[in-house]
Protein backbone atom coordinates (compact mmCIF):
# COMPACT_ATOMS: atom_id res chain seq x y z
CA UNK A 1 0.00 0.00 0.00
CA UNK A 2 1.63 3.24 -0.86
CA UNK A 3 1.70 5.56 2.36
CA UNK A 4 -0.63 8.35 0.27
CA UNK A 5 -3.31 5.75 0.33
CA UNK A 6 -3.36 4.76 3.78
CA UNK A 7 -3.50 8.60 4.49
CA UNK A 8 -7.14 8.92 2.73
CA UNK A 9 -8.15 6.06 4.45
CA UNK A 10 -7.01 6.97 7.85
CA UNK A 11 -8.85 10.25 7.31
CA UNK A 12 -11.73 8.89 6.16
CA UNK A 13 -11.52 6.92 9.48
CA UNK A 14 -11.90 9.93 11.79
CA UNK A 15 -14.48 9.16 15.01
CA UNK A 16 -15.42 5.99 13.00
CA UNK A 17 -14.67 2.80 12.18
CA UNK A 18 -10.89 1.68 11.01
CA UNK A 19 -10.88 -1.57 9.42
CA UNK A 20 -7.60 -2.94 7.44
CA UNK A 21 -8.09 -6.15 5.16
CA UNK A 22 -5.43 -9.10 5.45
CA UNK A 23 -3.36 -8.42 2.67
CA UNK A 24 -4.16 -4.57 2.20
CA UNK A 25 -0.59 -3.73 2.90
CA UNK A 26 0.76 -6.21 0.55
CA UNK A 27 3.10 -7.39 3.51
CA UNK A 28 3.25 -11.63 3.98
CA UNK A 29 3.80 -11.05 7.92
CA UNK A 30 0.77 -8.91 8.20
CA UNK A 31 -1.33 -10.86 6.14
CA UNK A 32 -0.96 -14.02 8.14
CA UNK A 33 -1.13 -11.85 11.48
CA UNK A 34 -4.36 -10.53 10.81
CA UNK A 35 -5.47 -13.74 9.04
CA UNK A 36 -4.82 -15.83 12.44
CA UNK A 37 -5.11 -13.84 14.91
CA UNK A 38 -7.65 -11.12 13.65
CA UNK A 39 -10.69 -13.01 11.66
CA UNK A 40 -8.97 -11.76 8.25
CA UNK A 41 -9.62 -8.16 9.08
CA UNK A 42 -8.04 -5.49 11.95
CA UNK A 43 -10.69 -2.74 13.15
CA UNK A 44 -10.71 -0.38 15.60
CA UNK A 45 -14.06 1.70 16.27
CA UNK A 46 -13.78 4.99 17.63
CA UNK A 47 -10.92 5.53 15.85
CA UNK A 48 -8.96 7.94 16.48
CA UNK A 49 -6.56 8.69 13.15
CA UNK A 50 -2.75 10.59 13.50
CA UNK A 51 -2.21 11.03 9.45
CA UNK A 52 0.74 13.22 10.27
CA UNK A 53 2.06 10.28 12.70
CA UNK A 54 0.58 7.80 10.90
CA UNK A 55 -0.89 5.88 13.74
CA UNK A 56 -4.84 5.43 14.77
CA UNK A 57 -6.21 4.51 18.31
CA UNK A 58 -9.23 3.77 19.27
CA UNK A 59 -11.04 0.11 20.92
CA UNK A 60 -10.44 -3.40 19.79
CA UNK A 61 -10.98 -6.76 20.87
CA UNK A 62 -8.98 -9.91 20.55
CA UNK A 63 -9.49 -12.96 21.66
CA UNK A 64 -9.91 -13.15 25.23
CA UNK A 65 -9.32 -9.24 25.15
CA UNK A 66 -12.62 -7.36 24.68
CA UNK A 67 -13.27 -3.97 23.63
CA UNK A 68 -9.86 -2.72 25.09
CA UNK A 69 -7.85 0.19 24.02
CA UNK A 70 -5.73 -0.65 20.89
CA UNK A 71 -3.22 1.98 19.00
CA UNK A 72 -1.70 0.60 15.62
CA UNK A 73 1.28 2.25 14.08
CA UNK A 74 2.25 1.90 10.44
CA UNK A 75 5.94 1.30 9.14
CA UNK A 76 7.28 2.99 6.07
CA UNK A 77 9.83 2.84 3.39
CA UNK A 78 13.12 5.40 3.73
CA UNK A 79 11.24 7.48 1.79
CA UNK A 80 8.14 7.67 3.22
CA UNK A 81 6.00 6.15 -0.15
CA UNK A 82 5.25 2.74 1.16
CA UNK A 83 3.58 0.99 3.93
CA UNK A 84 6.30 -1.59 4.92
CA UNK A 85 4.19 -3.07 8.42
CA UNK A 86 2.26 -2.55 11.78
CA UNK A 87 3.08 -2.82 15.35
CA UNK A 88 -0.29 -3.12 17.66
CA UNK A 89 -1.07 -2.80 21.16
CA UNK A 90 -3.53 -3.82 23.03
CA UNK A 91 -3.44 -2.43 26.32
CA UNK A 92 -4.63 -5.26 29.22
CA UNK A 93 -7.35 -4.23 31.99
CA UNK A 94 -4.35 -5.18 34.54
CA UNK A 95 -0.95 -6.66 34.95
CA UNK A 96 -1.04 -9.82 32.95
CA UNK A 97 -2.26 -11.48 29.72
CA UNK A 98 -3.99 -14.23 29.35
CA UNK A 99 -5.12 -15.76 26.01
CA UNK A 100 -5.14 -18.66 23.69
CA UNK A 101 -1.89 -17.73 22.05
CA UNK A 102 0.51 -15.93 24.80
CA UNK A 103 0.61 -15.86 28.58
CA UNK A 104 2.24 -13.35 30.77
CA UNK A 105 2.46 -12.02 34.24
CA UNK A 106 3.42 -8.83 34.58
CA UNK A 107 2.02 -7.68 38.12
CA UNK A 108 5.85 -6.91 39.56
CA UNK A 109 5.82 -4.49 36.78
CA UNK A 110 3.50 -2.33 39.00
CA UNK A 111 5.86 -1.68 41.51
CA UNK A 112 7.69 0.79 39.15
CA UNK A 113 5.99 3.94 38.86
CA UNK A 114 7.52 4.25 35.73
CA UNK A 115 5.02 1.79 33.71
CA UNK A 116 1.82 2.71 33.30
CA UNK A 117 0.15 0.37 31.63
CA UNK A 118 0.76 -3.09 30.33
CA UNK A 119 -0.23 -4.26 26.47
CA UNK A 120 -0.18 -7.38 24.07
CA UNK A 121 2.26 -6.63 21.24
CA UNK A 122 1.63 -7.88 18.05
CA UNK A 123 4.55 -6.89 15.48
CA UNK A 124 4.84 -7.53 11.27
CA UNK A 125 7.42 -4.84 10.34
CA UNK A 126 11.06 -4.48 9.22
CA UNK A 127 11.76 -3.05 12.63
CA UNK A 128 11.26 -6.11 14.28
CA UNK A 129 12.17 -8.40 11.62
CA UNK A 130 8.52 -9.46 11.66
CA UNK A 131 7.28 -8.42 8.17
CA UNK A 132 7.70 -11.87 6.95
CA UNK A 133 6.56 -13.89 10.12
CA UNK A 134 4.60 -12.02 12.64
CA UNK A 135 5.64 -11.80 16.01
CA UNK A 136 3.93 -11.68 19.69
CA UNK A 137 5.24 -10.35 22.85
CA UNK A 138 4.50 -7.88 25.44
CA UNK A 139 4.61 -3.83 25.92
CA UNK A 140 4.42 -1.50 28.27
CA UNK A 141 3.37 2.47 28.43
CA UNK A 142 6.07 5.06 30.19
CA UNK A 143 5.07 8.74 30.58
CA UNK A 144 7.43 10.80 29.39
CA UNK A 145 6.70 14.66 30.26
CA UNK A 146 2.91 13.84 30.22
CA UNK A 147 3.05 12.51 26.92
CA UNK A 148 2.63 8.35 26.51
CA UNK A 149 5.49 6.07 25.21
CA UNK A 150 4.88 2.78 24.28
CA UNK A 151 7.93 0.15 24.10
CA UNK A 152 8.03 -3.44 23.75
CA UNK A 153 9.24 -7.01 23.00
CA UNK A 154 8.99 -9.73 20.87
CA UNK A 155 8.81 -13.39 22.33
CA UNK A 156 10.59 -16.35 21.19
CA UNK A 157 7.57 -18.83 19.98
CA UNK A 158 9.00 -20.76 23.14
CA UNK A 159 8.68 -18.49 25.68
CA UNK A 160 4.92 -17.66 24.74
CA UNK A 161 3.40 -18.96 27.51
CA UNK A 162 6.24 -19.17 30.24
CA UNK A 163 8.77 -16.97 30.13
CA UNK A 164 12.17 -17.97 31.72
CA UNK A 165 14.85 -15.54 29.73
CA UNK A 166 16.01 -11.81 30.03
CA UNK A 167 12.94 -9.53 28.19
CA UNK A 168 14.16 -6.32 26.48
CA UNK A 169 11.72 -4.06 26.24
CA UNK A 170 12.58 -1.40 23.76
CA UNK A 171 10.96 1.91 22.30
CA UNK A 172 12.98 4.09 19.30
CA UNK A 173 11.59 7.53 18.95
CA UNK A 174 12.17 10.50 16.31
CA UNK A 175 11.49 13.90 16.87
CA UNK A 176 10.68 12.92 20.89
CA UNK A 177 11.72 16.49 21.94
CA UNK A 178 13.07 16.61 25.41
CA UNK A 179 14.03 19.72 25.91
CA UNK A 180 16.82 19.54 28.91
CA UNK A 181 18.11 16.06 30.36
CA UNK A 182 15.60 16.45 33.57
CA UNK A 183 12.65 14.77 31.64
CA UNK A 184 14.43 11.79 31.07
CA UNK A 185 13.60 10.85 35.05
CA UNK A 186 10.12 10.07 33.71
CA UNK A 187 11.97 6.40 32.66
CA UNK A 188 13.19 6.43 36.41
CA UNK A 189 12.06 7.53 39.19
CA UNK A 190 14.51 8.28 41.87
CA UNK A 191 17.35 9.05 39.62
CA UNK A 192 18.50 12.94 38.95
CA UNK A 193 19.78 13.62 34.93
CA UNK A 194 20.50 17.41 35.45
CA UNK A 195 24.00 19.05 35.80
CA UNK A 196 25.86 16.12 33.87
CA UNK A 197 27.15 18.64 31.42
CA UNK A 198 27.93 22.25 31.78
CA UNK A 199 25.34 24.97 30.67
CA UNK A 200 28.46 26.34 28.60
CA UNK A 201 28.16 24.08 25.97
CA UNK A 202 25.26 24.28 23.35
CA UNK A 203 25.52 21.05 22.53
CA UNK A 204 23.63 20.38 26.05
CA UNK A 205 20.80 22.86 26.03
CA UNK A 206 18.15 20.63 24.15
CA UNK A 207 18.14 16.88 23.49
CA UNK A 208 15.66 14.38 21.70
CA UNK A 209 15.17 11.05 22.63
CA UNK A 210 16.69 7.99 20.60
CA UNK A 211 15.61 5.15 22.57
CA UNK A 212 14.81 3.25 25.77
CA UNK A 213 14.75 -0.31 26.94
CA UNK A 214 14.03 -1.90 29.87
CA UNK A 215 15.92 -5.80 30.62
CA UNK A 216 13.24 -7.69 32.67
CA UNK A 217 13.63 -10.96 34.40
CA UNK A 218 10.67 -12.92 34.52
CA UNK A 219 12.03 -15.52 37.14
CA UNK A 220 13.36 -12.99 39.34
CA UNK A 221 10.40 -10.51 38.87
CA UNK A 222 12.31 -7.15 38.87
CA UNK A 223 13.87 -5.07 36.22
CA UNK A 224 17.40 -5.64 36.03
CA UNK A 225 18.79 -2.52 33.63
CA UNK A 226 17.67 0.67 32.11
CA UNK A 227 19.06 2.19 29.06
CA UNK A 228 17.86 5.89 27.83
CA UNK A 229 19.72 7.13 24.11
CA UNK A 230 19.09 10.70 23.36
CA UNK A 231 20.68 13.19 21.11
CA UNK A 232 21.51 16.84 20.86
CA UNK A 233 19.32 19.11 18.80
CA UNK A 234 21.79 22.04 18.30
CA UNK A 235 25.18 21.89 16.86
CA UNK A 236 28.42 23.21 18.62
CA UNK A 237 29.97 25.26 16.46
CA UNK A 238 33.85 26.31 17.46
CA UNK A 239 35.01 28.19 14.42
CA UNK A 240 31.97 29.92 12.81
CA UNK A 241 31.62 28.49 9.24
CA UNK A 242 34.42 26.94 9.63
CA UNK A 243 34.76 23.86 12.39
CA UNK A 244 31.89 22.47 14.51
CA UNK A 245 30.22 19.26 15.84
CA UNK A 246 27.24 18.72 14.57
CA UNK A 247 25.63 16.63 17.54
CA UNK A 248 25.86 15.11 21.00
CA UNK A 249 25.05 11.53 21.65
CA UNK A 250 24.77 10.30 25.54
CA UNK A 251 23.80 6.61 26.49
CA UNK A 252 22.59 6.32 30.11
CA UNK A 253 23.02 2.96 31.69
CA UNK A 254 21.53 1.83 35.09
CA UNK A 255 21.42 -1.69 36.75
CA UNK A 256 18.98 -3.06 39.20
CA UNK A 257 17.57 0.33 39.63
CA UNK A 258 16.49 1.25 42.20
CA UNK A 259 18.36 -1.18 44.59
CA UNK A 260 21.78 0.41 43.39
CA UNK A 261 23.67 2.72 45.21
CA UNK A 262 23.80 4.54 42.13
CA UNK A 263 27.39 5.26 40.46
CA UNK A 264 29.31 7.92 39.01
CA UNK A 265 28.71 8.87 35.69
CA UNK A 266 31.84 8.15 33.22
CA UNK A 267 32.58 9.91 29.78
CA UNK A 268 35.05 8.85 27.41
CA UNK A 269 37.29 11.83 28.48
CA UNK A 270 37.17 11.83 31.56
CA UNK A 271 35.05 11.20 35.32
CA UNK A 272 32.27 13.97 36.34
CA UNK A 273 31.35 14.04 40.04
CA UNK A 274 27.72 13.09 40.99
CA UNK A 275 24.71 12.52 43.13
CA UNK A 276 24.50 8.79 44.56
CA UNK A 277 21.58 8.77 42.40
CA UNK A 278 23.18 9.60 39.15
CA UNK A 279 23.23 7.14 35.83
CA UNK A 280 26.32 5.52 34.44
CA UNK A 281 26.67 8.00 30.97
CA UNK A 282 28.96 7.67 28.14
CA UNK A 283 28.86 10.69 25.67
CA UNK A 284 29.87 10.74 22.09
CA UNK A 285 29.80 13.42 19.72
CA UNK A 286 29.65 13.44 16.03
CA UNK A 287 32.82 13.82 14.11
CA UNK A 288 33.72 17.17 13.29
CA UNK A 289 32.65 19.08 10.69
CA UNK A 290 35.14 20.90 8.58
CA UNK A 291 33.81 23.60 6.07
CA UNK A 292 36.51 24.77 3.10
Amino acid sequence: MRVATLKEQLQDASRGTFSLAADALDVSGVKTLIETHLGGTFTVSGAKPNVKELTVEGVGTIDSMQNRPVKVWFSTDAAGDNVTGILIAYQTSGWSIKTNFLKFDGDYLHKYSTFTSLALALSARPEDHTETTYGMGVGVYVSVDSKPLFLHACLPLKELNEQKADITIRGDFTGFSLGDLSKLAGFISGYTFTGLLPSTIPLAREFELRCARFVINPTLKFVTAVGLEVRSTHPWVLIKDKFQFDYLDLTFMMNTPGASKGPQPFSRTGRAGADKADPQSVFSCSRPRFHR
